[in-house]
């Protein structure tokens, strides 16, 4: 398997980092308590917590590369 993650992202830069990902998570098919579900294990696994409610435009480079990487998982199933 690979994986990718670019420098320069699709995200939406004014939503934070958690409204990026509820949304991206619906479009799988994951909402409500499955994604808060999902939600808090990968902030604990990945230790992303202290910037989850920050604004993606408000990152550094490196938080955001790890916040694609998040969505990946959060998408993939961890996988």
């Amino acid at each position: 398997m690979l994986g990718v993650v670019f420098q320069e992202s699709v995200l939406d830069k004014p939503l934070t980092v958690r409204e990026n990902l509820k949304s991206r998570a619906a479009l799988y098919g994951i909402t409500g308590k499955a994604f808060e579900k999902r939600l808090d294990e990968l902030k604990e696994l990945l230790d992303f917590g202290d910037y989850i409610d920050r604004p993606v435009g408000k990152l550094s480079g490196g938080q955001r590369r790890r916040f694609l990487a998040v969505t990946g998982k959060m998408l993939g199933g961890g996988q």
